[in-house]
């Protein structure tokens, strides 16, 4: 693993991170694209839950948004409705259902971070965060 390019070992990793949450979040009936919407969404104030906020907080094109949505709704997750003042804006607000399972999620993701982070000093873990946002950083510009 030592020869390992860094962009395999970070696929590695975001490939492994990705099997954990999908397989947890099954058992909600939600893949980890549909949780990491309701993730942000219960994280949002009301006036800015819209379809458009959604494409532009995860820089997701408009027919990969409409499908997760029409996915959450379909599981009862979400609402979604046509904006009284702007017929072109679609409204989004989280069903209990949706407010519920938050906890469960938060559960599972806490104990993601945990994994990730498992057997490393407090000083690794904040040289790791602080190193992999200034990769982040290279890579996007962010």
């Amino acid at each position: 693993m030592e020869n390992e390019t860094l962009g395999l070992i970070f696929r590695r990793i975001a490939h492994a991170a990705k099997k954990e949450t999908d397989n947890n979040l099954r058992k909600l009936n939600l893949t980890m694209s549909q949780g990491l919407v309701l993730e942000y969404l219960n994280n949002t104030t009301d006036e800015e839950l819209t379809q458009k906020s959604i494409e532009q907080h995860f820089n997701l094109q408009h027919p990969t948004v409409s499908g997760i949505l029409k996915r959450l709704e379909k599981n009862g997750f979400i609402i979604s409705s046509v904006n009284k003042t702007d017929r072109r804006v679609k409204d989004i607000s989280l069903t209990d259902k949706a407010r519920h399972i938050e906890e469960i999620a938060r559960k599972d993701k806490k104990q993601l971070e945990e994994t990730l982070v498992k057997g490393l000093s407090d000083e690794e873990e904040e040289t790791l965060r602080k190193l992999l946002t200034k990769v982040l950083h290279n890579m996007t510009g962010e």
